[in-house]
């Protein structure tokens, strides 16, 4: 087995290379997996890139990302039987253990050639799977956890803004509970795939109402309201809630990582209904209260995954019930990670799933 790896790094704000580390002796509860694939979450590593991530700032050198694909090469003593040599694996996370004498810390981020990791974060790939998909695992399983949380339900309409990857998958987890779902994004190709694959309906705001869609889609999927009371009369009040109640999402889901984007939120959402803040937001979030105490609105904030999540979204890719592949726009080899992470930055209109190909 080597004893060295390639991984990129960042080595100071808005700077990329790629460097020879160290692998760190196999522990008896690890396995190294050598790398096929390692995807790039758009959000996420744009913050590392540009030093706004709040809980890692100043912590240069850094190896990112959290998607990995690979197959595992050797195990320790104590590994199960499930991660046998030879078995194709999904890692997520910044679960990379790491020689501390290379300078870079003692744990990093995805995107290297080979990784020691512990067992508990490999997770062996479904049968029918593909690699390429497995390692975006935790683009899908980060929306799964919000969907979850939000308790997202069958014949609800549901809007999703921003139609990255988190956004795209948020939109196809949503229809697979049933619910019925409008995206908006301002870039037109993010639409046009949405509409193919992600969505029931999808529009570019700058040129279509969302409101007009929303109102649209409410219509074919009227709320159903819960009895109120005893009484066959309802409370003046409660008539103008019960108004309130029928117009608008059940749910928005929100991936665009602007704060600027609670108070639209807020706008679309019809009374009692659900905020899912699904990203990274690194600016404050403003709220303004009596529209917000209007819709007497639930908030979540998600913003990871757990296990199960994770879980359910390999069964689902070995079950070809997610679309991945038609959205991955882009393919580099490691030696092009600074091109990559130029197109991230400044072109970001140009790309959707972005994959390192390691092979």
């Amino acid at each position: 087995m080597p004893r060295t790896a390639e991984a990129i790094v960042f080595p100071r704000e808005r700077e990329v290379e790629l460097r020879t580390i160290h692998l760190p002796k196999l522990g008896p509860d690890e396995v190294i997996v050598r790398t096929r694939y390692t995807g790039i979450s758009v959000g996420t590593e744009r913050w590392y890139f540009t030093n706004q991530y709040r809980e890692q700032r100043s912590l240069y050198p850094v190896i990112p990302g959290y998607l990995r694909c690979g197959v595992v090469e050797e195990v320790g003593v104590n590994v199960g039987d499930d991660l046998k040599p030879g078995t194709w694996v999904y890692v997520g996370l910044r679960s990379t253990r790491l020689d501390p004498a290379d300078g870079i810390g003692e744990i990093g981020g995805c995107h290297s050639s080979y990784a020691v990791v512990r067992q508990r974060d490999a997770f062996p790939m479904p049968a029918n799977a593909q690699p390429e998909e497995v390692a975006m695992t935790g683009l899908a399983a980060t929306p799964h956890y919000g969907i979850s949380l939000g308790k997202v339900g069958a014949d609800e309409v549901v809007v999703v803004i921003g139609q990255g990857m988190i956004g795209q998958m948020a939109a196809q987890l949503c229809r697979l509970r049933g619910a019925k779902v409008i995206t908006s994004d301002l870039i037109d190709q993010r639409v046009e795939l949405s509409a193919k694959y992600s969505a029931d309906v999808a529009i570019n705001p700058a040129k279509q109402s969302l409101e007009e869609a929303i109102s649209a889609l409410r219509k074919q999927h009227p709320v159903k309201l819960p009895p109120h009371g005893k009484r066959q009369m309802k409370m003046t009040y409660e008539e103008n809630r019960d108004l309130m109640r029928t117009q608008g999402a059940d749910v928005v889901i929100d991936t665009s990582g602007s704060s600027k984007m609670f108070a639209q939120d807020v706008a679309m959402l019809r009374r009692e209904g659900r905020i899912i803040l699904q990203g990274y937001f690194p600016d404050s979030i403003p709220v303004e209260f009596h529209p917000t105490h209007r819709k007497a609105a639930t908030v979540v904030f998600p913003c990871a995954w757990d296990q199960v999540a994770q879980e359910e979204v390999l069964r689902l890719l070995g079950e070809r019930k997610l679309q991945i592949k038609p959205l991955i726009t882009h393919v580099f080899k490691p030696a092009e990670a600074k091109k990559a992470y130029d197109l991230l930055l400044n072109s970001p209109a140009e790309i959707l799933g972005v994959l390192f190909d390691w092979s």
